[in-house]
């Protein structure tokens, strides 16, 4: 697999300058960390309820987007870098929830966009 047919050009949610900064040709790792981060962030695919008054649960949803936001940055992620640092940085100043809610439909929108590619590049037949 050549490393555009991990990132396609246009409409890929990866940059792929800093990908190939990171990965070179190496997209087998590329593809392996992508598809990670997809699954291990997946509840952020989905609706999350946030309870604004509950300190323990608002440092571990902090802890969850800091997190996926350094992932999302080393491969290249970087609408879904950007979306997890907002998110965090809204919570950390206590924003009202709807904005955070705004935020945290946008940062769904990106991962599924990330899945998305994940799944058309495995449709793609590798290059030797």
């Amino acid at each position: 697999m050549t490393v555009d047919n991990a990132a396609p050009r246009g409409s890929s949610a990866i940059d792929a300058s800093v990908m190939r900064a990171m990965f070179g040709e190496d997209t087998v790792l590329f593809l392996a960390l992508k598809a990670r981060l997809v699954r291990d962030f997946r509840e952020f695919a989905l609706p999350v309820s946030i309870e604004m008054r509950d300190p323990a649960a608002l440092s571990y949803l902090r802890g969850r987007l800091h997190k996926l936001a350094g992932g999302a940055g080393l491969i290249g992620a970087t609408t879904v870098h950007r979306l997890a640092e907002a998110v965090e940085a809204t919570l950390a100043a206590g924003l009202a929830p709807h904005i955070v809610g705004r935020f945290l439909q946008q940062l769904a929108a990106a991962l599924a966009a990330l899945d998305e590619e994940l799944y058309r590049s495995s449709q793609q037949p590798t290059h030797t």
